[in-house]
């Protein structure tokens, strides 16, 4: 019996022989591609199911210590048993599985979620299925008082039109493991039962030992032992691309989908997204549960919060990670990315939607000039001097296709000085207007408005939260000609955009700030290129305005 169930029914999942035998490369145990037939509330399905090979990263580690408390890090081979797929014949389907030892994950098929997993040890012996209203969503607590373990994941993230993973698919974004590490010595951070003070820790110690010798974008903390409050993980929000990113979780579950889905949900905490509320929607073949509920689809509201997070917090470790240097399996077709070799990639066989890319081998169909990009239409170049790009604003240029490629060229931008209006007066600054009302929309959004005159001259202080720049010793203070131009204040709107939220009060006038534990962003600052005074702009870094 499964005491973490309510209810299941007993299958027997039968690999079906593939169709084209494939053989294994070396040291290969597992097959890049399977197919099984498993049972659905009493109805046969097939699925189909392709080795996951943007979840590893190349040059992926493996930490653990020794009994002595030596650090051991080790580059396992990359071969792994973590699948994706689809079931056969179902629109919006699929799945995401283990095989390593029985099969082990769940099956979105239409309007329900499936969970399975293995009551032996292997493919072919029974199988538990069941929905996943019928998982007990908290059946282990964690001692407060004795830990075996505990880990913690680094990933790398990137936005990707291409993205294959399970639960952040839908939001266009990539998660790829590039570390492991095990505490098997001792915890080296003060676990406690206050997930706020365990989160303190935890992030502190990222900016101290692990960002110091792994490369990556967030961090997650997993622990066995339980938080107060029912408290099952925590994370900052608006953190990604940060010193905060990160999060802890309480492995709360036998299923290990109880914690997938919390880490999922911290994460989204990481890149701004809140808890749902009514009227989110999870889409058409929804049950109606979300992942920032529990646990299966991002809603409709996630989707719009992270394109509003993506505008305004612009995280720039996903516009150029180090993630692409990490895919583990390297140029590969049916990866759906254009790999060196490759005149196209549409992803796998099943999931090409493009006539124009042959899925088997990565090459044009006959006839086409090309499959991708902004300048290919129907499978031929588009005629030169079409518009491939059109101007995002009065500091934008259009570009247009050259008539020889599927690319559309390089964004250009007006000259930097041109006269532009962004709801005042500005200056064109790489292809943006920035304006003071722009940047509080970006810190603290809707409904957020230019502080007045009397919070800028807190900036003549030259303190942490009110200054004209930074040297390698002090704060600057701002000149009277230079008020605008240094720290910037705002009212109104919302949540910081950096997750913390300070302020001043002069003569009962609220002055909003944005709290910036990482200075060198300057996110706090008035922007670059903005007009700050008569005549005057913001100068470019490492110029300062305090003389």
């Amino acid at each position: 019996m499964l005491s973490h169930v309510e209810r299941y029914e007993v299958v027997r999942p039968q690999r079906l022989q593939e169709r084209h035998k494939r053989s294994l490369q070396e040291n290969q145990i597992y097959p890049d591609t399977v197919r099984y037939q498993v049972a659905l509330e009493g109805r046969n399905h097939t699925i189909h199911l392709e080795k996951n090979r943007n979840l590893i990263g190349r040059g992926y580690t493996e930490t653990h210590y020794s009994e002595d408390g030596r650090r051991v890090t080790t580059s396992p081979d990359e071969d792994h048993c973590y699948y994706h797929g689809h079931v056969e014949g179902m629109v919006e389907s699929s799945v995401s599985v283990g095989i390593c030892s029985g099969i082990s994950g769940f099956v979105r098929a239409r309007q329900q979620v499936y969970l399975i997993e293995p009551l032996g040890r292997s493919e072919d012996a029974d199988h538990a299925v069941y929905r996943e209203e019928d998982l007990k969503m908290r059946s282990r607590r964690g001692s407060n008082t004795t830990v075996s373990k505990s880990w913690v994941g680094d990933v790398d993230i990137v936005s990707s039109h291409f993205s294959q993973e399970s639960l952040y698919r839908a939001l266009n974004i990539r998660i790829m493991l590039v570390g492991l590490e095990i505490w098997t010595y001792r915890d080296y951070i003060e676990v406690k039962v206050d997930s706020e003070k365990t989160l303190d820790n935890f992030l502190s110690w990222r900016q101290a030992d692990l960002l110091q010798r792994e490369k990556h974008d967030n961090a997650q903390f997993v622990t066995a032992k339980g938080f107060d409050r029912d408290t099952v993980g925590l994370a900052n929000k608006f953190a990604i691309c940060t010193k905060n990113s990160g999060g802890v979780n309480q492995d709360h579950h036998e299923n290990p989908i109880g914690l997938a889905s919390t880490i999922a949900h911290e994460m989204g905490h990481n890149f701004g997204l809140s808890h749902d509320s009514a009227g989110c929607v999870c889409g058409p073949y929804s049950s109606g549960n979300c992942v920032m509920a529990f646990p299966e689809f991002f809603s409709s509201c996630s989707v719009d919060q992270l394109a509003e997070f993506m505008e305004r917090a612009q995280p720039s470790c996903l516009d150029t990670p180090s993630s692409f240097r990490t895919i583990a399996a390297g140029p590969r077709c049916g990866n759906a990315l254009l790999d060196p070799g490759e005149e196209c990639d549409c992803g796998t066989v099943e999931e090409c939607k493009n006539r124009c890319c042959d899925a088997s081998t990565c090459r044009l169909t006959d006839g086409s000039q090309c499959a991708h990009g902004q300048c290919c239409d129907n499978c031929q170049f588009r005629a030169a001097g079409s518009v491939c790009r059109s101007s995002a604003g009065e500091c934008d240029l259009p570009e247009y296709c050259s008539g020889l490629s599927q690319d559309c060229p390089e964004d250009g931008f007006e000259m930097n000085g041109k006269p532009c209006y962004n709801q005042v007066q500005g200056y064109c600054y790489d292809g943006q207007c920035p304006t003071h009302e722009q940047h509080c929309w970006r810190l603290f959004g809707s409904g957020a408005r230019v502080g007045p005159d009397r919070c800028f001259e807190l900036n003549q202080r030259g303190e942490e939260s009110a200054n004209c720049g930074r040297n390698k010793f002090s704060y600057i203070p701002c000149t009277t000609a230079n008020l605008k131009c240094g720290s910037i204040f705002c009212g109104g709107g919302g949540d910081s955009i950096t997750g913390k939220l300070g302020a001043y009060t002069v003569l009962g006038i609220e002055c909003k700030l944005a709290v910036e534990d990482d200075k060198s962003r300057n996110i706090d600052m008035v922007p670059q290129g903005t007009k700050c005074g008569p005549n005057k702009v913001k100068p470019a870094a490492g110029d300062t305005l305090g003389k």
